[in-house]
This record gives structure tokens, sequence and C-alpha cells, in this order.
């Protein structure tokens, strides 16, 4: 996912913490960051509640 490392800084959360705000292991974030692989719809919506829906990050993922 583009831009969500700077986003995770922004808000001053570790991989450990968004990972355990979202449920999901620190490899998954760190496979997000590195666009290895990317989120579901269920994991984006969840990304959009924790950050401001308005940041970019969350609009290209969603495709907006």
């Amino acid at each position: 996912m583009k831009d969500l490392k700077k986003m995770r800084i922004k808000a001053k959360m570790t991989q450990f913490d968004l990972a355990k705000s979202m449920k999901v292991s620190v490899n998954t974030i760190i496979k997000w960051e590195n666009e290895v692989s990317k989120p579901s719809a269920e994991n984006l919506n969840k990304l959009k509640e924790l950050f401001d829906p308005t940041d970019k990050i969350c609009d290209d993922c969603m495709g907006e």
C-alpha cells in the first residue's frame, strides 16, 4: 500500500501497534507496506477508521 508507512509513522504507531489494532500479524503489515500484498476490503475499512478517511493512502487503496 502506497504511503502506509508514512501514515503509520505520522500517527506515531509502530508496525506492532498497527498490527495489534488491525488484528493481523506484523508480517502482514510489512507485506502491505512493501506492496507484496494488499489488504482485504474489510481491512481497508479498518484502516479508514484508524486514519483520517480523507487521507490519500486510503483513497488510493479504495480506487477513489
